[in-house]
């Protein structure tokens, strides 16, 4: 594929000249309609990259949709077959500290909504409510930035991870993903702030995130 072709378009004529694939097809008349342009993005990649962001972008939102838990596991996932690239890209991408993940979240957001607005005939007197919701985001390794120890409900003890506080739209017959932030715990103990002994948290994955999109959006704390 070229730099001036879309994900969608070549996952399109790929599945139009292989096989009838009704899911596939569904979910690429979806995409369709967001339109994100780069500049909506944040940042820039250089001429020399073999996939431009808005692209990246797309393959990561394919992701649950070709069963690929993580940028790790890219290589070995049928996606990786069509559009061929390494881990790497996706996690420079994620890590980049001026992607405006939460802009990107509306925009995407109010386009869904459109298209859901021109597609649904069936009436529903259901109201729309917003959902908040905190849900374990459990790690196994301490490096992570401002990573500690949380108290998980579902398991009845502290945990290595964060908090994920998500912000969901439901009508009652779709749901929509809002927003998220990532919290930490102070911990009980004073020698061990959010679980963790001096050593540990100095262990600790850290950036100056100064004059980044990222400083004004973080939610661990």
């Amino acid at each position: 594929m070229s730099k001036g072709t879309t994900i969608i378009s070549d996952l399109r004529s790929f599945f139009s000249e292989n096989e009838n694939n009704r899911a596939i097809n569904a979910i690429m008349r979806v995409m369709e309609c967001i339109n994100i342009r780069p500049d909506q993005i944040g940042t820039e990649k250089k001429e020399n990259c073999k996939f431009t962001n808005v692209q990246v972008l797309n393959l990561l939102v394919l992701f649950p949709f070709f069963v690929v838990r993580n940028a790790y596991r890219y290589s070995g996932s049928s996606l990786s077959r069509l559009f061929c690239c390494e881990k790497d890209m996706f996690y420079r991408f994620m890590n980049d500290g001026n992607i405006k993940w939460r802009k990107l979240l509306y925009a995407m957001n109010l386009q869904l909504l459109r298209k859901i607005r021109r597609s649904t005939e069936a009436e529903h007197d259901r109201p729309v409510c917003l959902i908040i919701d905190d849900t374990d985001a459990p790690k196994s390794g301490r490096k992570s930035e401002l990573i500690g120890k949380v108290f998980s409900h579902l398991e009845h003890k502290t945990i290595l991870g964060y908090k994920c506080l998500t912000l969901l739209l439901s009508d009652g017959m779709s749901q929509l993903f809002l927003d998220f932030s990532l919290h930490g715990e102070e911990g009980r103990k004073p020698d061990k702030k959010q679980g963790l002994t001096d050593r540990q948290r100095k262990a600790r994955y850290s950036k100056d995130h100064s004059g980044e999109a990222v400083e004004s959006a973080r939610g661990t704390g």
